[in-house]
């Protein structure tokens, strides 16, 4: 995790050398957040990103009961597809 982090930080500090990253960066925060947040701030919020936030994410993100397949060709049985995907 800290390795991503650090890689995130270097990213955004690396674009602010580019006119045109720059300009994509203040467009697209002015743009969602109505503001244009500091590269500290930033760089705040990426260091308070934790593992436990992650996990939390990952399991409102790919919640089983919010999942759907569609299914094309040689079609198996319904509980064969929960088996594969559902281990």
């Amino acid at each position: 995790l800290q390795l991503c982090k650090d890689q995130a930080k270097a990213n955004m500090l690396m674009s602010l050398e580019s006119t045109g990253s720059r300009m994509n960066r203040l467009g697209r925060n002015e743009l969602f957040l109505g503001r244009i947040p500091t590269p500290e701030e930033i760089i705040s919020e990426y260091d308070s990103v934790t593992r436990e936030g992650v996990l939390s994410l990952a399991r409102t993100v790919f919640n089983s009961e919010n999942t759907s397949l569609s299914v094309l060709g040689n079609i198996a049985s319904e509980d064969e597809y929960r088996r594969i995907i559902y281990g």
